[in-house]
């Protein structure tokens, strides 16, 4: 018999098919070769131009005695515990820590991070070089104006804003504004009249449930419920 070739001619050529595994395997020994171009991870740095505030100093020896004064009058002036335990860092805070706070071992706690850069309209962290606020109140106004929609922004709207209509006052109940820019928080208690707490925290604060004063329904220890 005579064999006749794909080349012959009559004959149509076949198509030679790509062999898969031979195109990996030839892949596969390119590669080692070749190499892999691997993503080098950097750590993340700080954009130019924006500086962090420095460290806070430490309290005076002066200050230091009058936080922990105001502390201890302040101390159990209200009979229930507070919420937030070892973690209040407000001096004049009226209700029990049984455990103490934090504040009391390291007072530097008390100390603003942000320092004279603080722009916070109610901070209650201390501030002992002052701020840039304090010299410049028009640091204090928010740059978004009327179209800041953040309802716990902390700087100041004077020309207010456009969802002024959905905020709602816990103060006076009134719309359009937040309990910290109510008229009628002139600082006093609106339970007793006096200064140096809120009707929340109001040591005279009548119990609807025990008819019991120094203390909420909620946290009543004689709920009828």
């Amino acid at each position: 018999l005579k064999l006749i070739s794909a080349s012959s001619p009559g004959l149509m050529a076949r198509p030679r098919l790509p062999d898969g595994v031979g195109m990996h395997r030839r892949t596969y020994e390119v590669q080692p070769k070749v190499g892999l171009v691997r993503a080098q991870v950097r750590p993340a740095s700080r954009p130019s131009g924006i500086s962090m505030p420095p460290p806070p100093k430490d309290l005076p020896l002066h200050m230091v005695e009058e936080i922990l004064e105001r502390m201890k009058q302040s101390e159990g002036t209200v009979s229930t515990n507070c919420s937030f335990g070892r973690n209040c860092k407000k001096p004049h805070c009226p209700k029990v820590h049984p455990y103490g706070r934090e504040i009391q071992d390291r007072p530097q706690l008390l100390i603003c991070a942000h320092g004279r850069r603080c722009k916070r309209q109610d901070c209650f962290y201390m501030h002992i070089e002052g701020r840039d606020l304090d010299d410049n109140p028009l640091l204090g106004i928010c740059n978004r104006g009327r179209l800041c929609d953040n309802s716990t922004c902390a700087f100041r709207h004077p020309d207010g804003r456009d969802t002024d209509s959905r905020l709602h006052c816990n103060l006076c109940g009134g719309s359009g504004h937040l309990a910290r820019d109510c008229y009628q928080n002139d600082g006093l208690c609106h339970n007793c009249g006096e200064a140096g707490h809120m009707k929340s925290n109001c040591p005279k604060l009548k119990c609807r449930s025990c008819d019991g004063v120094g203390h909420r329904i909620a946290d009543c220890p004689q709920k009828r419920w």
